[in-house]
């Protein structure tokens, strides 16, 4: 007796072949191999007698057999996988970790902190600032805000803003120190750094500074340690706009030198199966809005 449905690893693999409108693209997103992929559109043909697909100049195309079954089939799977993530999301109680990157946290999320749970009603949000990395495959967490990207297989990073990076330090610093107004005077002195001398180093070099005697001064390994050492007065430190932004409208901390450069971006890192889920979507959208880098959620 024929079932009345054909088996849905064939259905999966030629969902994914008509939206990527390629066999290697779909290979490579469902990590099987090509010719996985071609026997399991055989098998989908045999079993409804009709051709499915077509190879083009263009690409793999669906014929008009194929965009019919297609519509139907990436339906049904949307179907599924909203019910799966809404059991999910029972099962884990209404839940958000997010990893971040400490100084973001404290003094860019934190304040926001309103609109995010404005922007996810019903979602328990556990930020955890911490300057290591979670495995995100295994769920440690849901979402990493990191300085900086994370290349890794099975690993989506999306840039959510480059900010400009200000050399900032105290009044009182500054009132004591009043020639460290441009970047070759600031090489000569003792500033301060967070894990190594590298971040400084590239400031300088992309500030035009050609030769860099060794960098010295302390270091505090996080921007949120650097940042109340610059408040003390113990120097300048190198901080990220939205780090620094409060206590530059404070008047706690001033810039030391106004030179725009960018170096590395802040990054939302997910697992790539993981990233079209709704509860992380919503926050996709709420901090590229927040951040004035997407639309409103």
């Amino acid at each position: 007796m024929r079932h009345r449905l054909p088996p849905l690893s064939a259905l999966r693999v030629f969902e994914t072949v008509g939206r990527s409108t390629s066999l290697r693209r779909a290979a490579a997103e469902l990590q099987v191999t090509h010719s996985a992929i071609s026997q399991h559109i055989r098998d989908l043909e045999a079993w409804f007698g009709v051709k499915l697909i077509r190879a083009t100049p263009r690409g793999t195309m669906l014929t008009p057999e194929g965009l019919r079954l297609h519509a139907h089939v990436s339906a049904g799977f949307a179907l599924f996988e909203r019910g799966v993530e809404e059991l999910r999301h029972t099962a884990s109680g209404g839940k958000l970790v997010i990893w971040c990157a400490p100084g973001f946290a404290a003094h860019w999320i934190i304040p926001r902190y309103p609109s995010l749970e404005q922007a996810l009603p019903g979602i328990e949000i556990i930020l955890r600032p911490v300057d290591s990395s979670p495995d995100l495959v295994r769920r440690e967490a849901d979402i990493e805000i990191r300085y900086g990207e994370r290349p890794e297989a099975g690993l989506i990073n999306e840039t959510l803003i480059r900010p400009i990076m200000l050399a900032v330090a105290s009044p009182a610093w500054l009132q004591a120190n009043p020639a460290a107004r441009d970047p070759q005077s600031l090489a000569r002195l003792p500033l301060i750094h967070e894990k190594n001398h590298d971040e400084w180093r590239q400031w300088f070099e992309a500030a035009g500074v050609t030769e860099i005697q060794p960098l010295t001064g302390p270091r505090f390994w996080i921007a949120t340690a650097a940042l109340e050492a610059a408040r003390l007065g113990h120097g300048v430190a190198l901080l990220p706009e939205p780090v620094a932004a409060e206590d530059l409208a404070s008047g706690n901390l001033l810039r030391v030198v106004d030179a725009p450069i960018q170096l590395e971006a802040y990054t939302l890192v997910v697992a790539k199966e993981r990233l079209h889920e709704p509860t992380i979507q919503r926050f996709r959208r709420w901090i590229k809005a927040a951040l004035g880098t997407g639309e409103a959620p």
